[in-house]
This record gives structure tokens, sequence and C-alpha cells, in this order.
């Protein structure tokens, strides 16, 4: 799991990048499309959102996403 923290904003993303299946993705280059939250792979360069892991290069790839929550020092993950 990639953990990304932005302002007050807590992301959860699967690590796996869907092209190299190489776990990088937490090691990616985090900013933002026209205000829209986002990671690019450091290998191949793909963007995926950070709300909701779509692919935003290429609409055939997506990584699972997890909702969070910031608790005061505690970042909360639904796993379900």
């Amino acid at each position: 799991m990639a953990i990304f923290l932005l302002g007050e904003r807590v992301y959860a993303l699967d690590d796996r990048d869907p092209v190299s299946g190489v776990a990088l993705l937490s090691r990616g280059i985090v900013g933002d499309l026209g205000g829209e939250p986002v990671v690019a792979s450091p290998l191949y360069k793909q963007r995926y959102g950070l709300d909701d892991g779509r692919g935003l290069d290429d609409a055939g790839l997506a990584v699972r996403s997890w909702p969070t929550r910031l608790d005061g020092d505690l970042v909360w993950i639904n796993l379900a």
C-alpha cells in the first residue's frame, strides 16, 4: 500500500505499478493535474488519480484505492 499526505488530506493506493508489476508507486512523483491530486509512476510516468486510482493517461490502467481519514496523528484506512 502507498500512502500519500497532501496538506490535510491522506490517500491510500495499491503500491504496485500496473505496467511494470513492481511495488513502487509510493516513490512516485506527486502533483496535480487541473486541480486533481495525482501520482506519476517513477518508471513509466503514467499518472493515477489519488482520489480513485484511475489511470489518467491510459483508461485501461488503474490501481486500487481505499477510503482514508485523518484523526489527529492517526491515519485510518477502510480496507473493507
